[in-house]
């Protein structure tokens, strides 16, 4: 579909549980059907997402996806994730590359379950991050996640302290 075409694989096995609404406008042309017009708008309030199986679900999913057939745009996101809250915001730019930006705190013990079990429990506390995620074209997807680990306490013995 058009609208893949802008986020590429990034909802693949994404599951939302919760109400929402869906404003759709779909023009399609008799005589070149591939000129199809999209404009939606889709709004969620207090979901449980589920973005990856291999990652805790995001509760109390809150916010607004505006699209077309060129452009995605998350605006008014919020949630809680890894333990504490976040907001997300972005979408696509000039060439369908996708840009979201989250910015929230963690819970190390919210981490635990995807990490090695010999790490678990030698870190405690919560911290802020940002996280960038990326999408271009066909390329992989891009995940960078920024965290000075202020407010996180370590039982690692020396020299890892």
């Amino acid at each position: 579909s058009p609208l893949r075409a802008v986020t590429g694989d990034f909802a693949d096995g994404a599951d939302a549980k919760g109400e929402a609404r869906l404003r759709l406008k779909l023009a399609i042309p008799f005589a070149k059907p591939e000129a199809l017009q999209l404009q939606g708008d889709f709004r969620f309030t207090g979901n449980t997402l589920v973005l990856d199986s291999g990652l805790p679900p995001v509760e109390r999913a809150t916010g607004a996806v505006s699209f077309t057939e060129k452009s995605i745009q998350v605006s008014e996101a919020s949630g809680r994730f890894l333990g504490g809250p976040f907001a997300i915001s972005g979408g696509s730019g000039r060439g369908g590359d996708l840009t979201l930006i989250a910015r929230g705190a963690f819970a190390v013990e919210a981490l635990e379950t995807l990490v090695d079990p010999s790490w678990r429990g030698l870190l405690k506390g919560s911290a802020p991050y940002t996280a960038t995620i990326l999408s271009r074209g066909k390329r992989p997807m891009r995940v960078i996640v920024e965290s000075t680990l202020a407010g996180v306490a370590s039982e690692l013995p020396p020299p890892l302290v």
